[in-house]
């Protein structure tokens, strides 16, 4: 269960897409291997489903050297994982990515036009944590609070709190909101649809 620390969120946002695919090839190379797994999108998904079963095996087998919070973030990132690619979640939400991991893994280069590095992000960072090396528990980084007291426990806190709300708010930005000029547009142009279909002959 050997696999390096999670990077930055920052950084990680600001990779291509075909950067951040090497990288999850390269951690995850079994993962990769069941997404490039010859058959059926079915038998894919059986493969990646047994992955994923195995990663929870060797949980807990390594779970005593992990920070208890660790292992309670990985539990629910395979939980999450199990979620998505499932057959059940495609039919309800009319997507999968189930498919789009499939072509990146066997190699098509289309699908690049069709995805963003938010995509990739996402699973990068939920493998990572499904393999408890999420990086958010680590007890050797100098801003382990949780083994301070007092003002120091309270300032690195504060530091910590501030950093993952920076990450958070470029992470959320990428989306666009209600507000946005050109989602307010969008809408304008929809009511002026719709007061022109409905209007009295």
């Amino acid at each position: 269960m050997k696999h390096k620390k999670q990077l930055n969120l920052l950084e990680d946002i600001k990779k291509s897409p075909k950067e951040l695919v090497k990288t999850v090839w390269r951690e995850f190379p079994e993962f990769h291997k069941a997404l490039r797994s010859e058959g059926s999108k079915e038998r894919v998904r059986y493969n990646v489903q047994e992955y994923f079963l195995a990663t929870a095996r060797d949980l807990n087998l390594h779970s005593p050297s992990l920070h208890p919070l660790e292992i309670y973030n990985a539990r629910q990132c395979l939980r999450v994982l199990n979620n998505v690619f499932s057959d059940e979640n495609e039919q309800m939400s009319g997507y999968s990515a189930l498919s789009y991991l499939i072509r990146l893994a066997r190699g098509e280069k289309k699908v690049f036009e069709e995805i963003k590095a938010g995509f990739i992000v996402e699973f990068l960072h939920l493998l990572r944590g499904a393999v408890g090396s999420s990086g958010i528990y680590e007890t050797d980084r100098p801003w382990s609070f949780h083994r301070m007291e007092g003002r120091k426990a309270a300032r690195l806190r504060s530091k910590v709190l501030d950093r993952m709300s920076k990450e958070s708010r470029i992470y959320i930005e990428r989306y666009t909101n209600g507000l946005d000029p050109e989602v307010v547009e969008q809408r304008k142009h929809r009511v002026r649809k719709i007061a022109k279909a409905m209007a009295p002959v």
